[in-house]
Formats: structure tokens, sequence, C-alpha cells
């Protein structure tokens, strides 16, 4: 078990007052050990040093791989991933971003214990739902910005030193990049006013407002949404440096009187249904047992093989390096995801989680599998007992 959590305050006390890089770098180090306290070394630790950290600050070298996903709403998204090394400053950096800031209720995204589902649930059964997106949020914060509220913006006050040697490693070319661990938790420290402001607006014009990320909603029983309201809420947005995507812009009823009967239209919230309670929508549930009947009646091999065409369609074929995520394991994460919106007790969860678990597990286990299972166990690695116990690369039908 992680017990970084244990040393929150301790982290907070130290981070705000490192004065130097070499103080930074000790810090970084000791949360290093702190992350793997009790758990069994695979390989040596690579400890942060001085001069490692200058590299990254001060080489010409770019750290950065750069590659585009096709969005569901059509277009591309460009992900600049950090190497290695860089990616794991970026996480320990992250920890210390998370002890000693917490975001408002109200920002859903990229918080611990907070997800999509608790975003949407706070819209359901609404009659209006009304959507918004922030135009190129993580480019449209920069550098500047970063080293600004990290220097100046409570809790952090950093070292302007500091606050500098930060806010260049976790920037790409002069701005957030979309593809490092702490570009998500800087940008919910930068949208702190923000969040605030929609805050009191929306305590006081009796509505429900939440950020997930770059998506607002705001929801109500009323019909709120004028033009004097919109000017309202634009000019909050734009004061706080952000920009809104006029396409992204959509107002969706339910259960509102018309003349003729009532209007019915299909409410969503960072692709949650909440008319009524948190749901997927219908294609989801019908292409995830369409995928587990293929598997079932056609085999592994089969299933597989129409799962890399339609991912590699869907998803776009530079999401993972030209990888593919194998089918078991979209699929589970599919059916989790499904548990997560609809609880785990749905029961088209159930009949999921169960034919799941039955295609992936093998037909008999010997007093010698379980041992193994067993001992991986004890010595903490679940990771590799789960994969041992449902065996799932090595089905009898994609060896036959």
């Amino acid at each position: 078990m992680n017990t970084i959590h244990i040393y929150k305050d301790l982290i907070k006390t130290t981070f705000i007052k490192c004065a130097t890089l070499k103080e930074l770098v000790q810090l970084l180090n000791q949360i290093d050990v702190w992350r793997y306290e009790n758990k069994h070394w695979k390989h040596q630790r690579e400890v942060v040093t001085v001069k490692a950290v200058k590299y990254y600050l001060y080489g010409k070298k770019n750290k950065y791989s750069t590659f585009t996903i096709a969005k569901k709403s059509g277009g591309t998204r460009t992900i600049s991933s950090p190497d290695q090394f860089l990616r794991k400053l970026q996480r320990l950096l992250n920890i210390c971003f998370n002890s000693c800031f917490t975001p408002m209720p109200t920002a859903t995204g990229f918080v611990e214990g907070r997800s999509i589902v608790d975003n949407a649930k706070k819209h359901t059964g609404k009659k209006y739902v009304y959507n918004i997106d922030l135009k190129d949020f993580f480019p449209s914060i920069q550098f500047a910005r970063i080293r600004a509220v990290l220097t100046k913006v409570p809790p952090f006050k950093l070292h302007p030193d500091i606050a500098h040697i930060v806010a260049n490693l976790c920037c790409f070319e002069g701005v957030l990049p979309q593809g490092a661990p702490t570009s998500p938790t800087l940008s919910n420290f930068v949208c702190k006013r923000l969040d605030a402001k929609l805050y009191y607006l929306a305590r006081d014009g009796g509505f429900i407002f939440s950020r997930y990320a770059d998506d607002i909603t705001i929801s109500s029983n009323k019909n709120i949404y004028t033009v004097e309201f919109k000017k309202q809420l634009f000019d909050i947005i734009e004061s706080e440096g952000f920009q809104l995507n006029p396409k992204k812009e959509r107002l969706q009823r339910n259960n509102v009187k018309k003349e003729d009967g009532y209007i019915r239209e299909r409410q969503e919230v960072t692709g949650i249904i909440v008319n009524e309670k948190p749901n997927v929508p219908r294609h989801f549930t019908r292409n995830l047992r369409a995928t587990l009947d293929c598997w079932y009646k056609k085999g592994y091999v089969i299933a597989s093989t129409r799962h890399q065409y339609y991912y590699k369609r869907e998803k776009g074929f530079l999401k993972y390096k030209g990888q593919i995520p194998a089918l078991e394991d979209v699929v589970g994460g599919k059916i989790e995801y499904l548990g997560m919106v609809r609880g785990k007790e749905d029961d088209t969860y159930r009949w999921m989680k169960l034919k799941f678990d039955e295609l992936c597990m093998k037909q008999s286990y010997s007093i010698g599998d379980f041992e193994e299972v067993f001992a991986l166990l004890e010595s903490d690695d679940v990771k590799k007992a789960a994969d041992y116990f449902y065996n799932k690369r090595n089905l009898t039908e994609a060896n036959g």
C-alpha cells in the first residue's frame, strides 16, 4: 500500500520552504522513497540529482515526443509526452502540488476521489443542462502564468527561484503540455479564482455549476440562459484569461413544457447521460455486449482481430505509438467504467463482469497454480497475481 498520504503535511511544509535546487532535489528523492515504502524493488531506484535536473532545465535536447490523436467531436488533439525521467520528476512534483492544494468541490477533474461520475451526478434530473467548453485549455496556460501563481498565490508562495524551476520543468514550448502528469493539477490551480467566481455566481443565481478540466456545466430547473446571463458568464471566463469554444456550446432540455407537449432531449455531461440518473449511451452497452458475444461464440482470435480493426479506426493508430491495447484490457476497462457510472449492483454490469471473468479464466487449476497466485499476493504484487490467475493472453482459443 502506498503510504505517501502519511507524509502530506511534511511534504507541504518542506516544499513551500525550499529555497535552492539542492533542497528541492532532496525533497523529491525523499518522496520517491516514501512512494514505495514497504514495497519490493524490482530495479534499483534512479536517484534524482542536481546535475540531472539542470540538464532538463537547460539542455537543448527535446525531452518530449509529440503526436496527435483523434477527437470524438472531430479534428485532432496534440499530445506532448515527456521522456521517462522527466515524467518521473513531474510525478514527484505532482505529489508536492497535491499535498499543498485541493481544488474547490466544483472542480471534479484530475482530483483524487472525484470523477466524471461525480461531475455528472451534480446535474441529474434538471430541466436545463448547459455545456460550454474552454478553447485550447492547456496551451492557453503559459509559463509566465504558472510561475506567477506558484510565486504569489497561497498556499504555495514559493521562493521565486524554485517557482521558476518548477514552472520550467512543467512547461513545454512555453505552455502546459497536454500529456504531462503535472498539467491537470496545475490547470486546476490556475483555475482557482475562476472556480470561485463561478461558484458565487451559481450560489447567488440558484443554479448548479461544475468544471471538469475545460468542460463547464451549468444546470437548473429554470430557464436562466438569457443573453444577459451568458454575457455575465462569458465576461468572468474571459477575465480569467480563457476563451470559449463556440462549437461546444449547447443547451439540453428535458421535461420542459411547450404548447403541444414536452421537450425531452438527451442531456449529457462529460459523456454521461444525466436525464434521470447517471447512465452510459445505448451504443456503449450495445457494442460491449456484441464484443463479448463475439468472443464467446467465435473465440479470442477472431474477437481480438475485430477489436484491433475497430480500435484503430475509432481511436487513431498513434494514440499508443502504434500499439493497440489488448482486447481483454479494453473490454475489462469498459466494463468497470459501466459499473462506475451505473453502480456495481446494476444487472447489466454484473452480467458482463461474470461473462468477462468466465472468458478470461483458465478452465482448470492445479495446486501449483494456486500456490503461485498466493505467493505473488504475499509479495504484494497484486497485478502479477491477477495476470497469472486470469492468464488473459494464453487462452485456449488463442493457442488453437
